[in-house]
């Protein structure tokens, strides 16, 4: 196996998922450059963090976090832009492990029962491809242990891009979009998860059908955190 690994790497080295130069050794998923340009947050679970403020009043959260800074400048533009329009799986579920392990990993069996990737309409999923939540949530769910489904919570309607829409349009574009499917989140602790938070109005209406259940607790995590 090591010796047809290693005739695997040199006719078909692994490539960065970002700038997609070829990897050495010592890289796995992105080089050294692009990883050393990740603008990591730091939130952590830190309950006083942006994210979790952004959410304040709106949903009773355990916790709120994301992993990266987006702005239009930055790295995280371009792995978000890659995700969701042109293909890059692999990026997703990477960047799902990374944001798992930098960010719950003194969390030991994190208390998720499962988690749930905000849904894309059946129409969207089918134009893209794949819904980008849910590859991140595999990712998250690969190192946590935790089970990640994404026919539980359904989207119903088929609405418009967020981009460019502000804070009210943003909401009155995913009112009552959301509704849960064949099961029961009561006394569940739920982790919803999406690639980009900018006003919360989406991972707010999302999470409105799974309260109804009377869950245990619910937390969201996203990739991206777009402060304004």
């Amino acid at each position: 196996m090591i010796i047809l690994k290693a005739i695997k790497e040199l006719f078909y080295p692994s490539a960065c998922l970002s700038c997609g130069t070829w990897l050495i050794e010592e890289e796995k998923g992105l080089c050294l450059i692009c990883e050393l340009e990740l603008p990591k947050t730091l939130y952590k679970l830190n309950t006083q963090n942006p994210v979790a403020k952004a959410l304040w009043g709106r949903l009773p959260l355990t916790f709120a976090s994301s992993y990266l800074h987006l702005n239009s400048n930055n790295i995280t533009h371009k792995l978000v832009h890659d995700i969701k329009y042109r293909g890059n799986k692999e990026l997703a579920i990477y960047l799902g492990k990374k944001a798992a392990q930098d960010t719950f990993n003194e969390f030991n069996g994190m208390e998720v029962d499962c988690i749930i990737p905000v849904p894309l309409h059946p129409k969207k999923k089918a134009m893209r491809g794949y819904n980008q939540a849910a590859e991140i949530g595999k990712g998250i769910a690969s190192i946590l242990n935790k089970p990640c489904t994404d026919d539980l919570v359904i989207r119903k309607q088929f609405t418009k891009t967020q981009t460019k829409k502000n804070r009210e349009q943003r909401w009155q574009n995913v009112t009552e979009i959301f509704e849960t499917k064949n099961t029961n989140f009561q006394n569940k602790r739920v982790l919803i998860v999406d690639d980009v938070l900018t006003t919360g109005a989406t991972i707010e209406s999302c999470a409105l059908p799974i309260l109804n259940q009377n869950p245990k607790s619910i937390s969201v995590f996203t990739l991206a955190f777009a402060q304004g």
